[in-house]
Formats: C-alpha cells, sequence, structure tokens
C-alpha cells in the first residue's frame, strides 16, 4: 500500500480513535489487503486494479460489514465491526476487532464441527422468508453459474479454447442440477435463510475455551438454508457423516440424504479453484459424469495454462 493511501488509512482509524504506529500485512486477496494494528484488522481493497469477480469488491465490503452487524446481534462468534469508510475518506476499507484464535480449526475434529453447528443453527433462524421449491432451485442455480463463471474467469476469458470449454462447462452443469433437484425433492428445503457463504477453514478458527469464531463474512448473505451444507462438505473432504448433526437439527435423520448431498456438491468449482488437480476431475467422473466429458474437460483445461 503506496504512502498516500497508508496515511488515509490512519487518518481514517484516528477519527474511531484508533492510532496506528504500523500496519503489519496478514493476508491479502486479488481484491483486497488485510493489515493488522494491534486488536485492530483493516480491510482495504486495492487500488488501480481491474474487478476481479462476479461482486464488485466494495460491494462485498459492504455486504461483510451488514453480516458481522447481523453476527453481533445474534451473538455469534465473529469479529466486531468497528467503521466502514465513506466516499469522503478517499479509499475503501473496514475496521474490525481482530480475532486471536488459538488453534486451527480442523473438519475431522468433532468437537469443532459441533462448535461450528451451534453458531450456523443461531444464524439460519433468522429465518427471512418461505419461498417454493422452483424459486429457491432457480436462485441456487444462478448464483452457482456465477461461481463457475468466476473459478474459470481467466480461462474462459484467455484460453484458445474458450468457446469449447464454456458449452463443456454447462453440459456438465446440466447433469449436476439434475441431481440437485433430487437433493430439493427429497429433503423439501425451501426455507431462506442468512448464510455465510463462504465456510472453509481458513475462515475459521478456535480459542481456548474450544469456541469456534467464524471470519470473512464477505460471501454471507440471504439463500437456501442448505448452502451452508454444500460449503462444509465441500472444503471437509466431502464426509457426508459430518452433516448428520446439521440435518438432524432440523428433523432430517435419514443416513441417505447426507450420501446424496455429498454428492452434488458443484464439482466444477473444484475443478477450478484447483486449476485442474487430478483429484477434483475424478470428483466429477465419480459424480455421474461421462468420461468423454471429463477428458474434454482436462483437454481444455491443459490448453489454457
Amino acid at each position: 500500500m503506496d504512502s498516500e493511501r497508508e496515511e488515509r488509512l490512519n487518518a481514517f482509524a484516528a477519527r474511531h480513535g484508533i492510532i496506528a504506529d504500523r500496519w503489519e500485512l496478514i493476508g491479502q486477496g486479488r481484491n483486497f489487503l488485510v493489515l493488522a494494528a494491534g486488536d485492530v484488522v483493516a480491510r482495504v481493497i486495492r487500488s488501480g486494479e481491474a474487478c476481479a469477480g462476479y461482486l464488485h469488491p466494495r460491494a462485498k465490503l459492504t455486504r461483510e460489514a451488514e453480516g458481522l452487524r447481523i453476527a453481533a446481534r445474534l451473538g455469534l462468534n465473529a469479529p466486531r465491526l468497528i467503521a466502514l469508510t465513506r466516499p469522503e475518506d478517499g479509499l475503501d476499507a473496514m475496521l474490525t476487532t481482530r480475532v486471536r484464535g488459538t488453534s486451527a480449526f480442523r473438519w475431522e475434529q468433532a468437537e469443532h464441527v459441533r462448535a461450528l453447528l451451534e453458531q450456523l443453527n443461531r444464524l439460519h433462524a433468522e429465518e427471512v422468508t418461505a419461498k417454493t421449491a422452483e424459486e429457491a432451485l432457480a436462485r441456487f442455480q444462478a448464483t452457482h453459474w456465477m461461481w463457475i463463471e468466476d473459478a474459470f474467469l481467466l480461462r474462459l476469458r484467455n484460453g484458445a479454447d474458450a468457446q469449447r470449454l464454456y458449452a463443456i462447462l454447462e453440459e456438465i452443469y446440466a447433469l449436476w442440477i439434475v441431481q440437485a433437484q433430487r437433493a430439493l425433492d427429497m429433503l423439501g428445503q425451501t426455507r431462506f435463510c442468512r448464510v455465510h457463504g463462504d465456510l472453509n477453514a481458513k475462515n475459521l478458527t478456535v480459542d481456548g475455551r474450544g469456541q469456534v469464531w467464524i471470519l470473512d463474512w464477505e460471501n454471507t448473505r440471504v439463500d437456501w438454508v442448505l448452502e451452508d451444507c454444500w460449503d462444509m462438505m465441500l472444503h471437509s473432504g466431502r464426509r457426508p457423516e459430518l452433516l448428520m448433526p446439521f440435518l438432524e437439527s432440523r428433523g432430517i435423520r435419514s443416513p441417505d440424504v447426507a450420501k446424496l448431498l455429498s454428492r452434488i456438491i458443484d464439482p466444477l468449482l473444484e475443478v477450478g479453484w484447483t486449476r485442474g488437480a487430478p483429484d477434483a476431475l475424478e470428483h466429477l467422473e465419480a459424480d455421474g459424469v461421462s468420461s468423454q466429458l471429463v477428458a474434454a474437460l482436462r483437454d481444455c483445461m491443459r490448453r489454457a495454462r
């Protein structure tokens, strides 16, 4: 971050009673720098870079601030929002408290998963409105297709076989949606609620009391209640047994449902995020995608590198 933007950040922080001698870089993404000074974290949008992804970084920042306000109101373990910049501040940034976990979140530790589910049950309990199954699925499809385009963004823009790749993605996605519809029919879960939207282990930490803290709320939104369920499956290595407490708390006690859910995680996201890793491509075949389609996708991914 250049000196002018750092000066603006310091001025913004000072207006909220925070005097920072030095900002330490503790993380970064395509659009953000994450800085820390003592017990305060600043999330700052990078300057002068093209927007990456389907949602503008400023919109993500605003949405994360909204999510943190909701988390505070519900008493969830999450950073506390201190302030969000305004246009006159000269930069897009957000200040929050810093969460210092004492250990990493591990999906294989049952106590970690139980503590996370306690937090999610409180978040999901805030029902927004009831929707029909068709409306729920339509929203689910639209959201996930945007994520797929985001995961394959550079290859779709720059790859020599971009048009062919797009056609393959659409065909595989159509097959996956059939399975999603089956799950929706079996579960009858059409309720919309607030979801976190990115439950990977990097966004979870555990304190000294064994309490799980949920970080990075930029993807929070109102969505289908089982959206966080898919997220857990994707990031935990497809372990359906993790879902049973989640499902049982919603009155669903069939192990068959958990197995079905474990098979309809969007495999295309996995392929896109891992840049065509062999394991991710094998998951496509395990999910019923023909070997010919998988081979065609593998070839496109290889050419686009």
